[in-house]
């Protein structure tokens, strides 16, 4: 499904939620670049685009899946209070746990003292917040639209604080070290670009990530960037990274899709399951190990297949595209922010990788849009949870992003905004 964009910034968000169910906000592009949970995507990667830059490599069809799948294991009993239909299957239902949400002073601080230190070429700002703990003991910070340049008393320095399409952030011993992006003709660009030879007319946003051997394997959105703010998602796609080195190996379009599969991802039981978005819908697609590149599976309601047009929804939450499931202990946790509508972050609990998942539970009321001013029109979005930085068993860290959609989009000099924010979650 083709969006195209080319409105004033009011009209854009407005737009962008009516037609798709939910989106990523960033600044850049009218009140800036959404990510889609739209239901569907061009027939085939690069369809809507317009400019004569080179494209982007051919697509990748995931191959099928031979052999039948094993099913899905269930919580163990110790952990359950009754017995209720997944869409499995007869599967045990884990109680309703206690969850607290408290602010995560340490990563906050760890931000906003690395952003307020802007030398220029470092990251002072962005959304999309992704990471995943390295073999060598690194934690690898991807964001999407990303601010660098220099800050004054808490103001980013504009003319002078360009955005670019993602940067990687390296962070070694609990101190953030390095932002990597690129140059071009001069001037500083994306990190990741389907098309090199035109880095500012094509984009990518980094979504779930996974490390595979020697390599990094991240499942991200192609898109395409016009004139006037205008931009067209044209599909997922697969970059490679190796490593220690995170010198990029390739980005391929995956084959066209009705899901944007850059939800999640979640190791468990020698699977990786990949958790999809279309509106509303939530889907789950896995593959045996940690090769993103291997067969796909996909549930269809009963089972697994590697026919994808049968993948079947397995929830009906509202995710705004950015959202994460995460096993604590014997339960499954899943995280998502449903709404611009309102300020809270939710949790639903579930008893295996597909449910059945519980009512969602408000778990943090985010202070945002009550502690800057009305006008600026601040919203909060894409809560996601990063499983490797939980201080204890139970315990995860969940970021959500901080942006504008009112006068302040335009410029967002304050540094506070367009920065994620982080919460320690116990779930007992």
């Amino acid at each position: 499904m083709k969006r195209v964009l080319a409105v004033p910034a009011a009209l854009i968000v407005a737009t962008v939620l009516a037609s798709c169910g939910g989106g990523r906000v960033g600044p850049g592009h009218g009140a800036g670049p959404a990510r889609h949970a739209a239901g569907g995507h061009p027939a085939g990667p690069g369809a809507g685009r317009t400019t004569t830059a080179p494209s982007p490599p051919s697509p990748v069809t995931i191959p099928p899946a031979s052999g039948p799948a094993p099913a899905v294991a269930a919580a163990p009993p110790a952990t359950s209070t009754g017995t209720g239909s997944a869409p499995g299957g007869p599967c045990l239902v884990p109680p309703s746990p206690t969850v607290t949400a408290t602010p995560d002073v340490t990563l906050d601080d760890l931000f906003t003292s690395y952003g307020n230190r802007g030398r220029g070429a470092t990251w002072t700002g962005g959304d999309g917040t992704e990471s995943v703990a390295l073999p060598d003991g690194r934690e690898l910070w991807f964001f999407a639209d990303s601010y660098l340049g220099k800050v004054s008393d808490g103001q980013r320095v504009r003319p002078g604080s360009p955005l670019v399409h993602n940067v990687l952030v390296i962070e070694r011993r609990g101190i953030l070290t390095r932002t990597l992006h690129k140059h071009f003709n001069g001037a500083p660009v994306a990190y990741v670009s389907p098309a090199p030879q035109a880095p500012t007319a094509y984009g990518f946003w980094p979504g779930s990530m996974v490390v595979h051997g020697a390599t990094l394997q991240v499942i991200g959105i192609d898109v395409t960037f016009g004139a006037g703010g205008a931009f067209t998602v044209t599909g997922n796609a697969l970059a490679t990274f190796s490593l220690p080195r995170l010198g990029l190996l390739g980005v391929h379009p995956l084959a066209s899709s009705p899901q944007d599969w850059s939800g999640g991802v979640m190791h468990d039981g020698g699977y990786t399951y990949l958790y999809g978005s279309s509106k509303t819908e939530t889907y789950v697609a896995r593959v045996v190990g940690d090769d993103l590149s291997a067969p796909w599976q996909y549930y269809d309601g009963s089972g697994w297949t590697a026919d994808a047009a049968s993948a079947a929804p397995i929830e009906t939450v509202g995710t705004l595209s950015h959202f994460s499931v995460s096993r604590v202990g014997n339960t499954y946790v899943f995280i998502t922010k449903s709404s611009w509508d309102t300020s809270e972050i939710t949790a639903s609990f579930g008893c295996s990788p597909v449910g059945p998942f519980g009512p969602p539970q408000p778990i943090y009321a985010t202070p945002e849009e009550s502690t800057y001013p009305a006008g600026d029109g601040i919203i909060t979005y894409g809560a996601f949870a990063h499983p490797e930085l939980g201080t204890s068993p139970k315990t995860l860290v969940v970021s959500y992003d901080v942006g504008a959609i009112g006068p302040m989009s335009g410029s967002i000099s304050d540094t506070s905004v367009y920065r994620p924010r982080f919460l320690e979650v116990t779930v007992s």
